[in-house]
């Protein structure tokens, strides 16, 4: 986290069996900014990954001051917007998404 709103992650991925190699990261996470913001959040970085020749961008994003994010509702939201894609949406708060990656 880098400041005193909580922080999260959101994890966007390509369906499983439809790794192409056309996932355009920067374009997602470029979406993903303006669709953040209207949940209560502020994209504050964002990083590719690629493994297995899959292809899915972890985004770092912060509650906006005074703001209360339903998780269930951004996944809904953001699954939905998405889903014509064939990409897949995760979100989590960021010091979960931590500790289970250390294990």
């Amino acid at each position: 986290m880098t400041g005193t709103q909580p922080g999260y992650i959101i994890s966007v991925f390509q369906l499983a069996g439809m790794c192409t190699g056309a996932f355009d990261y920067k374009e997602v996470a470029a979406r993903l900014q303006t669709q953040l913001r209207n949940l209560g959040l502020d994209l504050t970085s964002w990083e590719p990954v690629s493994q297995s020749g899959c292809f899915a961008v972890l985004v770092w994003a912060e509650a906006q001051a005074g703001s209360r994010v339903d998780l269930l509702e951004a996944r809904r939201q953001l699954t939905a917007q998405l889903a014509p894609q064939q990409l897949q949406v995760r979100i989590q708060r960021e010091d979960v998404f931590l500790a289970m990656h250390r294990l």
